[in-house]
């Protein structure tokens, strides 16, 4: 019995052809595009006439000046940014985020560089440009 339920579950149904052939070509469907009357535009480009010349086979680049530095020789110094000196209210404001530095000068001579009542009087400012 077992093998009789086998042998009927192999059996596909009528008409059944695996995936890869289900497609059926223009021919077979009797599909038939519509014709169209387009054609491309002629092509009148013309690439321009150019002047270059490959170079000789005896030509040499010029030889380089440049020679790397020697391992006891130290780098020449680049361009890096210096922080400002980290003492003085100044500095302490700016690190705090109030980057506005005229009007911190302004309360700080008005406070007697006194940096609490500084930020206090910055914090209730209605204005709150200070970060600029």
């Amino acid at each position: 019995m077992a093998k009789k339920s086998e042998e009927s579950s192999k059996q596909q149904p009528k008409g059944w052809k695996p995936a890869g052939t289900q497609y059926a070509a223009p021919d077979e469907s009797g599909y038939v595009p519509k014709k169209s009357d387009w054609t491309p535009p002629k092509q009148d480009f013309k690439p321009p006439k150019s002047d270059w010349k490959p170079a000789k086979p005896e030509y040499k680049p010029p030889k380089s000046e440049w020679k790397p530095p020697k391992e006891n020789q130290a780098a020449a110094p680049q361009k890096q940014w210096i922080p400002p000196p980290a003492d003085g209210p100044m500095a302490r404001l700016m690190e705090m985020g109030f980057f506005d530095t005229a009007l911190n000068q302004r309360l700080l001579v008005k406070f007697d560089n006194n940096i609490q009542k500084v930020v206090q009087e910055l914090l209730t400012l209605k204005n709150k440009d200070w970060s600029q």
